[in-house]
């Protein structure tokens, strides 16, 4: 068998023939007992295609029949589904073809005489169970998952080879996106000092006050006081009078 990963989920399988007689309960017909043909009795649970037959045909239940098994949780529970009846021409087959089975599951342990093997089902979900088969393995203890062919003996399960089986393919994760850069959270900006407002030019025809003249002291000099002059004298008007007429004369 080829050992290259393949797309198809693992398939847990634990099933095979057993040449026995089936016996139902008094208040279940499809719970009962296998009594082998080497006289070993098994719980068995019968599936609802032999349900129904025990129903309408008990007569066919009452000699050795060919039955194809799977294990339950419990290993020495069996669920039959019956395949042939012992009215075949050819009864030699049933030796041919009984206590064989096979075994599909995860390897749990390894002992020197004995190994034990998860199995599961596939199509519901519902809690594992082990089973211990007799013999040695060499193979490799590392490889989680194995096909073992057995041989029954009496209630023990005896390996007669055993082949790896491939592993499904793992598809790798894409990679993840890098993680998001921290934003730097900037400083918080004060608003901006209101700004005033510019005054208007006064208009020209406004009255300027002239500047102070009191914020510096300016001294004044003034001039000396001339003296008084007399008063004229009585000849003095005549004279002048004298002059105008001598100047209009002339």
């Amino acid at each position: 068998m080829s050992e290259k990963p393949h797309n198809d989920p693992i398939i847990y399988r634990a099933y095979g023939t057993v040449r026995g007689t089936y016996k139902p309960s008094k208040t279940d017909p499809t719970t009962g007992t296998l009594t082998t043909d080497d006289g070993v009795k098994f719980p068995a649970i019968v599936s609802y295609e032999v349900a129904t037959l025990l129903e309408h045909q008990p007569q066919q239940f009452f000699g050795l029949a060919l039955w194809k098994c799977y294990f339950k949780t419990r290993p020495a529970s069996l669920e039959l589904k019956k395949v042939e009846t012992s009215n075949v021409e050819n009864p030699r087959q049933h030796s041919f073809r009984a206590d064989k089975f096979q075994v599909d599951g995860r390897l749990v342990k390894v002992n020197k005489e004995s190994v034990t093997v998860e199995i599961k089902s596939n199509t519901r979900e519902s809690e594992s169970f082990t089973l211990t088969l007799k013999g040695t393995f060499s193979g490799d203890k590392a490889w989680p998952f194995w096909r073992f062919k057995l041989l029954r003996e009496s209630k023990s399960y005896v390996i007669q080879s055993a082949t790896k089986l491939p592993l499904p393919r793992i598809e790798k994760a894409p990679p993840a996106p890098p993680p998001p850069k921290k934003e730097k959270k900037a400083a918080p900006v004060s608003p901006p000092p209101p700004q005033q407002k510019k005054k208007k030019k006064e208009h020209l025809n406004t009255p300027v006050s002239p500047p102070s003249l009191f914020k510096k002291k300016v001294k004044i000099s003034t001039p000396p006081e001339s003296p008084p002059t007399p008063p004229p004298t009585e000849a003095e008007p005549k004279k002048r009078v004298f002059n105008l007429v001598d100047k209009l004369n002339k």
